[in-house]
């Protein structure tokens, strides 16, 4: 019994050991980054990403979870089953993003296919959305990540040509606020997911000077059980097509909804800007809206008043306004009702239509930590190593 109980202690104890070593491989691959430092939204003109829409938009889910991997991921429904169910709800995009996997364009019944995964395999729920990407990346930190190996698996992905959107960063807290306000080299943040609302998160990249836009998903891994159809991204595309629905969410020209039982019959009819004023007309189903800015400051709330525009006939909206103080880098503006909310993208100030940029920009690699942190995982590792020798060559219950 007790030589029983000794080979299963150091059985137990070896696969620690090999665990631990075999950790030790993946982040001894660890790169440390110069982020970009924070650059706040400053300048005499305003970026409106909708200035000059047409009431023209498409409705788009890019985060819905199916059979995968022979049943080990979580997924109720087939590729084909979840498609058709969202194309019968008036979804132009149903895209299908399992974990570190793209679904084929055979198993899609979307009007229009997009390819797109998930990318995690963490504790954290370190995830990340490619978009459109050529072909998965499998390159993940299991355990815990730094900013930097946040930005990494941010840059493999762009690296294969997608375009890369932080999911939902609020969930399990797998991207901190002071995450948000350092990453670069991506697109869009999931701010509405039915796991989490992640809009403070947004706006830690927006109060940072990450120019960077909000979309809405399901992420519904059981249409029958969980919630769905319930948060969407609306797209003011010019043409019906995959790239006419890219271009545009890269301009901003769309706006996230979140539609509490299912229904979202509030319609952002168009946004103007003159000066610093900021004009916004929804449809009258749409009772009140609340501006934010930097910091996740609530900047004003305000119910809308009744308008209307004569031509052929009569259309009848709901109007409100808001004065942009010369201080605030931006304002981003929730329209609600009490079945619906829309998160549209935010207006920022810049400098001749410009801005810093720093969201598109590479972070500069710091080689010397880079490596000082390879350095540690590598003393560890021999240490791992001392260990797992020592546990085979004494025997610790001799006298």
């Amino acid at each position: 019994m007790k030589k029983a109980v000794i080979l299963f202690s150091k059985l137990l104890i070896s696969l620690i050991l090999i665990v631990t070593f075999l950790m030790g491989l993946v982040y001894e691959q660890t790169r440390i980054y110069n982020f970009p430092p924070p650059t706040p939204f400053s300048g005499d003109s305003l970026i409106n990403p909708y200035q000059n829409i047409d009431n023209k938009t498409y409705k788009c889910n890019f985060h819905a979870h199916s059979k995968a991997w022979g049943g080990v991921t979580n997924g109720h429904n087939s590729p084909q089953e979840i498609t058709t169910a969202y194309k019968d709800k008036n979804y132009t995009v149903a895209g299908i993003s399992n974990y570190h996997k793209i679904e084929s364009s055979d198993n899609s019944n979307s009007p229009i296919y997009i390819p797109v995964y998930e990318h995690g395999i963490n504790i954290k729920k370190s995830h990340l959305l490619g978009i459109d990407a050529d072909k998965p990346s499998y390159f993940d930190f299991p355990l815990w990540q730094n900013t930097s190996q946040k930005q990494q698996i941010i840059n493999d992905v762009r690296n294969n040509n997608g375009l890369v959107t932080i999911a939902h960063p609020k969930f399990v807290n797998g991207h901190s606020l002071q995450d948000m306000a350092q990453l670069t080299n991506y697109q869009f943040v999931e701010v509405l997911n039915h796991y989490r609302i992640s809009d403070e998160y947004w706006d830690a990249a927006l109060t940072s000077g990450r120019l960077v836009y909000g979309i809405g998903n399901d992420d519904t891994h059981d249409i029958n059980n969980e919630p769905t159809f319930r948060m969407w991204t609306e797209v003011y595309a010019d043409t019906p097509t995959k790239d006419g629905i890219l271009n545009a969410m890269v301009m901003g020209k769309s706006y996230a909804v979140h539609a509490f039982e299912g229904k979202g019959d509030g319609v952002l009819s168009d946004i103007k800007t003159l000066g610093d004023t900021i004009e916004y007309m929804f449809s009258e189903k749409i009772d009140s809206v609340e501006v934010w800015g930097p910091n996740h400051t609530l900047l004003i709330k305000q119910r809308l008043t009744m308008a209307g525009l004569e031509d052929d006939s009569i259309t009848v909206f709901k109007y409100g306004k808001y004065i942009l103080p010369k201080n605030i880098g931006y304002a981003r503006i929730v329209g609600k009702s009490r079945e619906c909310a829309l998160y549209l993208n935010p207006i920022v100030r810049s400098v001749n239509g410009k801005t810093g940029g720093v969201e598109r920009l590479v972070p500069e690699l710091n080689v010397t930590k880079t490596w000082f942190y390879r350095l540690c995982v590598l003393l560890i590792e021999v240490v791992v190593v001392f260990l797992f020798l020592y546990t085979w060559q004494l025997k610790p219950f001799k006298r």
